[in-house]
């Protein structure tokens, strides 16, 4: 066998490939010898036979060492392994074959024990190699080992760092300081001095090999590169022994040194990067030179016709800078600068930086849109096509994260955008469509207008040659049709034609537009008005077969998107049998995509890696087939229709499928999540066994808990979040169910579990040390479990388990903690007749730590407490008189910007009204001014609708008198929010209930305040007085 695989390591040696593997070779790499005649290959004399088969060793460690472990004989091979290591002289061959065996490592701890005597047995004389083994052998060992040998790997890496003169070598010394310590702080203590000589070093070889790189130049980028991304990730630590300011100082001088080659300057990005995002606070005052510098660099680097390459980098310097500027500064500083700006160079710069910040300060852009936009415009006026991309690209980010920066613009846009349609320069045309998209999308263009613009795009379309470009058209046309919904019939029949045919292509030439004409397809489903049940047959049946039969992942993803179109705007379109025909075909195919996952060599790859995102996403098109067809299943039943007994079983065999991949796909943590998710829907359906179905609901729900159960040991962080996220999903659905008593009997140890994340006592969280053991995703989640079990189960389990455990550890919480702790004991209330007075000076306590920095659960806690036990809450307020200034104090406090403001406003304003219903005598109008004054409030839209419905609540339910000053805040704030366009009022998810009740409100107070009226109308635009005609149906 041996000899077969050096044959094929001979034909990729004459083709000069590494990792271009034939289905032969894969094929030997399965069979069950392939360990031992690889191990032998690598014994070869021949270096180039030994090299093929390092690199391609993983490959057999990933086939086979599960089954070696199986059958006891793996451990065997370990001993081998260090003999090749200790024979081998090849640096580069054993880098690879340390890469190949790196998951072996991490299993046995003999191994990499005996990994680090050998290397420091061989430093002084074979340093590189020692480097090259204990970079990767540290990635496997505890915190407790390094401690051990920290000051051997101190010696030998200071020892490196100033005698090889090999560059690459060094920077291996370097690795391993990086690799060795990037872990905890308490590691850097005991040796302040190597630390900051190492770090010293570090730096002077990264400037000496800056400013006198060896040749060749891509050898050179590859050594400062490596030697980039060490220094990062030791800016990144909390290093208590280094000046930041000084080096940040240092690293900007650099930035502006022209003696550097352009080719390495970017290698500077990085560093300069960490330092900001890690230590910001550090280097404030550098941050506006820092902004200046890129702008001008940006400026330098621009060619006219192209782009920079180094635009990316910079990017996520921007992204960096903006997030630690205020955003007002951030503006001022761009606006200043365009002002000034007219150079080709200097219009590119401002528009880029402007282009890679716009998500981290929408707001800001917001309040500035006039001048943010109407240069942008000019620039499209101007005719220079270089800019006039920068400009469309730049209008597109700022849009597509600021929806309303468009309002008032859009014909304008459009109008300035359409001049480019016959664009020369690459990209101009792309750019162009993908403005016109996002206003499609956020429904900003009138009718008329959007059939007007694509009539021209389908000229345009059949004008241009690039595939590319077409793509970018079809999108257009895809978002055209959602935003005229049933008007699309009025659009050019060619548009139609367009998309049948580009859905169906097989030629070559055309299959990068096929994604977005099946995605299309299903537009045309969801809005077409009229179409007929043949018609619909055909793009259906159009859609499964490119589900069945693509194999491009990009088919596959909008067949995806284009079903969930379907089954949220026209689920009549399919109905439950083509349901069940496409649930069955999805299964298959992600069986298929999986099972070429596996077998191929590209598990890290960006392919691999896109082929298991788009199992991911038909796993949640399933979920959504499940949902929405759910009620359509519950209807079958003894009596249905033969056909109808046929598609539930059909159904069922598709659940049974599912159940056995919980244990195929296992390894894979990815798509267990999604799994897991995909049970959800079916809890919600109990069916009764029919004759020969394989597997009843309370089989499933056994089978299911087994393997949520099983997550709760693993050491998988997203693994372990999934089961406690989905556990609490399925205690909210059981309730009241058919088989509550099959899966009643698994809440107890669901509750241990729980209470064992809570305790830190979950593998997940062991290995951490115990400053840092506090997980805040995990904890919030089992804080959600125990909740809902407390909610739905509280019979089933030791209620004072967790009350015990909050008592005995109040000392050990942070502030964050303690405020998630109160998202558990708001359920106390629903279900205890006291609260341990412990709790309750807790919680009084925990009222100064809403500072909007933390979740508000303390106040939610007594909002909970009022509204289930207000005989409590009067005997609690006699006892704390203190608690409504605290609550004042909280509801006064202005936006900091902090995450958790809304939240803490909603809930401070909700308690209050019912502190006021519930118990009285609660001071309200202190409290008024400061809740309406946040009306309508836009940055967290699920905490602005709390706050709009409290307000109307209060109107509608309290009977006290309101003062003059504050109706009018209010009426002023409910027609602000009416007047909103469509997509920005939709965020709020108002029913028809709600919305009522609101222009009830509207209509009451302005009919007792006539005179309130024109003076709100007074600054409204006219544009958002037709949005408030439109959504309440008043005229003023």
């Amino acid at each position: 066998m041996s000899n077969l695989i050096r044959e094929q390591f001979q034909a990729m040696i004459n083709q000069q490939v590494t990792s271009n593997l034939t289905d032969d070779l894969l094929s030997l790499f399965e069979l069950d010898d392939a360990m031992p005649n690889m191990l032998e290959i690598l014994n070869d004399p021949d270096q180039r036979m030994r090299k093929y088969a390092a690199v391609n060793f993983r490959l057999v460690v990933e086939k086979q060492w599960e089954a070696l472990e199986d059958n006891g004989s793996a451990e065997s091979y370990l001993n081998q392994f260090l003999k090749f290591l200790q024979k081998e002289t090849d640096n580069n061959i054993i880098e690879n074959f340390m890469h190949s065996i790196e998951r072996v490592l991490e299993k046995y701890g003999s191994m990499w024990l005996d990994l680090f005597n050998f290397a420091f047995e061989i430093a002084q004389t074979r340093t590189v190699t020692a480097l090259i083994i204990l970079v990767y052998a540290t990635h496997t060992v505890e915190n407790d080992f390094i401690c051990q040998i920290a000051e051997s790997i101190i010696q030998l890496v200071s020892q490196a760092a100033t005698t090889i003169t090999d560059k690459k070598g060094k920077v291996r010394a370097f690795q391993l300081f990086a690799e060795a310590f990037d872990r905890d702080e308490p590691l850097f203590q005991p040796y302040p001095d190597s630390f900051l000589q190492i770090f010293s070093l570090m730096m002077e070889t990264y400037v000496n090999d800056l400013k006198n790189p060896v040749q060749p130049m891509a050898q050179a980028e590859e050594i400062v590169n490596l030697e980039s991304e060490v220094i990062s990730t030791v800016l990144r630590w909390n290093f208590p022994f280094v000046d930041f300011s000084q080096t940040y100082e240092y690293l900007l001088q650099l930035l502006q040194d022209e003696t550097i080659s352009s080719d390495l300057i970017y290698s500077l990005f990085d560093p300069i990067q960490a330092i900001i995002e890690t230590h910001g606070n550090i280097i404030r005052e550098y941050l506006p030179a820092t902004l200046d510098l890129f702008l001008n660099y940006s400026a330098a680097k621009c060619i006219e016709g192209s782009f920079s390459d180094q635009s990316l980098n910079i990017g996520e310097v921007v992204d960096a800078l903006s997030m630690h500027m205020l955003p007002s500064d951030f503006i001022k500083y761009i606006t200043e600068y365009r002002s000034k700006a007219s150079t080709f160079g200097e219009h590119y710069a401002w528009m880029l930086i402007l282009n890679h910040a716009c998500q981290n300060i929408m707001d800001e852009i917001e309040m500035h849109i006039n001048d943010i936009l109407q240069p942008l415009l000019d620039i499209l006026e101007e005719g220079n096509e270089s800019l006039a991309q920068i400009s469309m690209l730049t209008m597109y980010s700022i849009i597509d994260v600021c929806e309303r920066a468009a309002e008032g613009y859009t014909n304008k846009i459009l109008e300035s955008v359409l001049a480019y349609k016959d664009g020369e320069l690459e990209g101009t045309v792309i750019a162009m469509c993908q403005v016109i998209s996002v206003l499609f999308s956020y429904n900003f263009a009138e009718t008329e207008i959007v059939i007007e613009v694509v009539g021209i795009i389908v000229q345009t379309f059949e004008n241009r040659t690039d595939a590319t470009e077409k793509k970018y058209m079809m999108e257009v046309f895809n978002m055209a049709i959602q935003s005229c919904e049933s008007a699309c019939v009025q659009f050019d029949e060619s548009v139609f034609h367009l998309i049948e045919h580009y859905s169906q292509t097989t030629e070559q030439e055309e299959i990068a537009i096929k994604p977005d004409a099946l995605e299309a397809v299903g537009s045309i489903v969801s809005f077409y008005p009229d179409l007929s049940e043949e018609q619909i047959e055909f793009y259906v049946n159009l859609l499964i077969n490119n589900l069945c039969e693509a194999d491009d992942i990009d088919n596959l993803n909008s067949v995806s998107r284009a079903f969930s179109t379907i089954i949220k705007n026209r689920k009549e379109a399919i109905n439950l049998l083509v349901a069940t025909s496409v649930l069955m075909s999805l299964m298959a195919v992600i069986d298929a995509i999986y099972k070429n996952y596996v077998s191929q060599d590209f598990s890290e790859s960006e392919l691999a890696q896109n082929q298991i995102t788009t199992v991911g996403s038909f796993i949640r098109l399933e979920t959504r087939l499940l949902k929405s067809y759910k009620d359509d299943f519950l209807a079958i039943n003894d009596e249905s229709s033969d056909e109808e007994k046929e598609i539930l079983k059909s159904f069922l065999t598709n659940v049974t499928s599912l159940v056995i991949q919980f244990q195929q796909y296992s390894n894979e943590s990815y798509l267990l999540q999604y799994l897991l998710n995909l049970g959800i829907p079916i809890f919600e359906i109990p069916i009764e066994q029919l004759e020969n179905n394989k597997l009843t609901s309370e089989d499933f729900i056994k089978e299911y808990m087994l393997k949520l159960m099983a997550c709760f040991p693993e050491d998988d962080k997203d693994n372990v979040m999934s089961a406690l996220r989905n556990a609490t999903k399925i205690v909210k659905k059981r309730q009241n169910s058919q088989e509550e008593n099959v899966f009643s009997q698994y809440v107890p140890e669901l509750y241990d579990y729980a209470i064992k994340a809570c305790n830190r006592e979950l593998p997940v969280l062991e290995e951490v040390d115990e400053k840092f053991k506090y997980d805040p995703d995990i904890i919030y989640h089992a804080h959600n479990l125990i909740s809902n079990i407390i909610l739905y189960y509280p019979d089933t389990v030791d209620l004072s388990a967790f009350l015990n455990y909050v008592v005995n550890a109040i000392d050990k919480f942070g502030e964050y903690e303690i405020c998630e702790l109160f998202s558990p004991l708001a359920s106390y209330p629903h279900c205890v007749e006291s609260i341990p007075d412990e709790i309750l000076d807790l919680a009084v306590k925990s009222l100064n730590l809403c500072d909007f920095s933390h979740p508000p659960n303390p106040i939610y806690f007594f909002l909970e407490l009022t509204e289930e036990k207000p005989q409590l809450m009067t005997a609690f307020l006699q006892q704390y008189p203190q608690f409504i200034e605290l609550l004042f104090n909280v509801l006064t406090k202005e936006d900091n910007r902090e995450r958790y403001y809304a939240e803490t406003i909603a809930n401070a304003a909700s308690l209050i009204l019912s502190l006021t219903n519930k118990i009285g005598q609660i001071p309200i109008d202190q409290f008024l001014p400061h809740i309406v004054n946040k009306l309508p409030y836009k940055r967290d839209t699920i905490e602005g609708k709390k706050i709009a419905l409290w307000v109307v609540d209060l109107i509608q339910n309290n009977k006290m008198q309101i003062d003059k000053s504050v109706e009018f805040e209010i009426l002023r704030g409910l027609i602000l929010q009416m007047s909103m366009n469509d997509s920005e009022l939709e965020k709020y998810e108002f029913n028809d209930e709600e919305r009522n009740r609101i222009v009830h409100v509207i209509m009451s107070l302005s009919k007792s305040n006539p005179d309130f009226i024109p003076t709100i109308f007074e600054n409204i635009s006219d544009v958002k007085k037709m949005m408030f005609q439109k959504h309440t149906n008043i005229e003023f």
